[in-house]
């Protein structure tokens, strides 16, 4: 179920610009939502390894230090390049044409949100690998829910800007939980 709800809350955001504003628009917010995905893909190749890790150790401390390490990990090797797209934005854009500099807002409003997606992530799977479902249940819910809502409120009203703050804000809801997750587990 949050596997769906997720789909559900990365991928309606193009399907109602597209339906509220057309394909010009729409195309204005994939290219950063694409160029956004190749970060995301970097933190989820992070995930991907680190799952086998937690799985395979027992005890509760060794996985604690694995947490902390792979928390570091995740963000040594994404914050710099996010940093460089941050700030050259407009640039990265520019490589596909002039007319998508424009839409360099959108990524900076979605690269806001990557720290926030590598903590999420990682705590993720490290409750996926300790078998905590109910967990998993409650980050995916609300991580997703608010965001599905926040698209139908935002993007008729800022267009693809509120698509962009609409995701954002539902990887800064997901912190609240696993924060309080990570210290009722006592870590």
């Amino acid at each position: 179920i949050p596997n769906v709800i997720f789909s559900i809350g990365s991928k309606l955001n193009i399907l109602i610009i597209f339906s509220l504003s057309g394909a010009v628009e729409s195309g204005l917010f994939y290219i950063s939502w694409a160029i956004f995905g190749v970060l995301v893909m970097l933190i989820n190749s992070i995930t991907q390894i680190a799952h086998p890790f937690f799985s395979g150790i027992v005890s509760s401390n060794e996985q604690q230090i694995l947490l902390k390490k792979f928390l570091k990990l995740g963000f040594l090797c994404t914050i710099p390049l996010s940093s460089l797209v941050l700030f050259y934005s407009k640039y990265i854009l520019m490589i596909f044409g002039s007319d998508f500099s424009i839409s360099s807002e959108i990524l900076v409003i979605l690269i806001i949100g990557i720290p926030f997606m590598i903590f999420n992530e990682i705590v993720y799977y490290f409750y996926f690998a300790r078998g905590n479902y109910h967990y998993i249940f409650y980050l995916g819910l609300i991580a997703n829910v608010p965001r599905i809502f926040s698209y139908f409120l935002l993007i008729p009203e800022f267009g693809n800007n509120g698509a962009a703050w609409a995701f954002t804000i539902g990887s800064f809801l997901q912190i609240i939980p696993s924060v309080i997750i990570l210290q009722k587990s006592k870590i």
